[in-house]
């Protein structure tokens, strides 16, 4: 599934042209660091929602320490929570800061966790060089998308495959002034909260996806026939406001 991905630096004039030129979802930025939020967010996740495309968002990280990290992750779920949002929350890690390889995982651990238990399904992004550098073991457990550019295929390490590519940043796409980045989805509509389609309690699942209460697996999947765990559960009624 092809898709794109965006910020404020892209001119985005017609959601519409871009979905008739073949694009199916697209990655909108919605903030970075603990106090950025992207001043196209809100119309670009509205431009893209009425032209029929699958949303997602992601956050550019700024490691540093623990304490900057969790307010991060506060930032991107302060501005995001309020949308509906069709692909898995991403952490754009991209930036050493001079920290080391563990120091930017266990980081980036804290983001992901954090935003996983308050939102939903989440992804790392990173470009080839800095994941094989920077990114452990540890971050194996969550979707990787990878960027990596004038190549048939993506190299990487450590993860036995990647969920999303970004194969350019020099597409060309209708209805945007300028070059954009191109991503691939691997596997399409599996990653998009697609395996309740057809299934009897679908219309409620999806109120339930909408009002946050739940999002998905780590995996891209929504499971709805799989048992509820007692440590779900409190997730549940935490989000729902029932426990003090």
């Amino acid at each position: 599934m092809k898709g794109i991905d965006v910020s404020h630096w892209n001119d985005v004039q017609d959601w519409k042209k871009v979905k008739d030129d073949g694009i199916e979802f697209v990655y909108i930025k919605a903030t970075e660091g603990i106090d950025f939020v992207d001043p196209k967010l809100s119309d670009y996740y509205n431009g893209a929602k009425e032209a029929g495309l699958l949303i997602g968002f992601y956050h550019f990280a700024r490691p540093k320490d623990y304490q900057t990290t969790m307010k991060e992750a506060k930032n991107f779920i302060q501005h995001t929570k309020a949308f509906d949002a069709d692909l898995p929350y991403v952490y754009d890690i991209e930036v050493s800061e001079g920290l080391s390889a563990q120091q930017i995982t266990s980081l980036a651990q804290v983001w992901l966790k954090e935003v996983e238990n308050k939102l939903g399904d989440v992804m790392i992004y990173s470009y080839s060089y800095f994941q094989k550098q920077y990114l452990l073991e540890d971050l194996t457990k969550y979707s990787l998308w990878i960027a990596h550019y004038d190549t048939p295929e993506p190299s990487f390490s450590r993860w036995k495959e990647y969920k999303c590519w970004q194969s350019s940043d020099k597409g060309s796409v209708s209805g945007i002034n300028g070059q954009v980045d191109i991503d691939i989805l691997k596997g399409g509509l599996d990653m998009a909260k697609k395996d309740y389609e057809g299934h009897w309690a679908q219309a409620s699942i999806e109120k339930a996806i909408r009002s946050g209460i739940m999002k998905g697996h780590t995996d891209g999947h929504w499971g709805p026939d799989e048992p509820l765990t007692r440590a779900q559960l409190a997730i549940i009624l935490d989000r729902l406001g029932l426990l003090k």
